[in-house]
């Protein structure tokens, strides 16, 4: 598996903090900013803008984290023998 550019890990890098930033925005940030109440003020829409972009983030992230233990391990397997 080859390994992550420095493209992907930025992209992965981006997510992760939009979300967490998206995180520490009150539940009506939506509402205040913009005057309109897409859902119904339950804050379901402000909370996807954090869960998306962490598992987006995620996604792009485990199978670079997979790619490299499994290096690892396989490298690990050859001083072995």
């Amino acid at each position: 598996m080859k390994r992550q550019t420095g493209f992907q890990i930025g992209l992965i890098a981006m997510a992760l903090v939009a979300g967490v930033l998206f995180g520490f925005q009150r539940m009506n940030w939506i509402e205040t900013q913009f005057g309109i109440d897409p859902d119904g003020g339950n804050g379901f829409l402000e909370l996807l803008w954090v869960i998306v972009p962490i598992v987006a983030g995620l996604a792009f992230a485990i199978p670079g984290y997979l790619g490299l233990a499994r290096q690892a391990a396989h490298m690990m397997a050859e001083d072995e023998v």
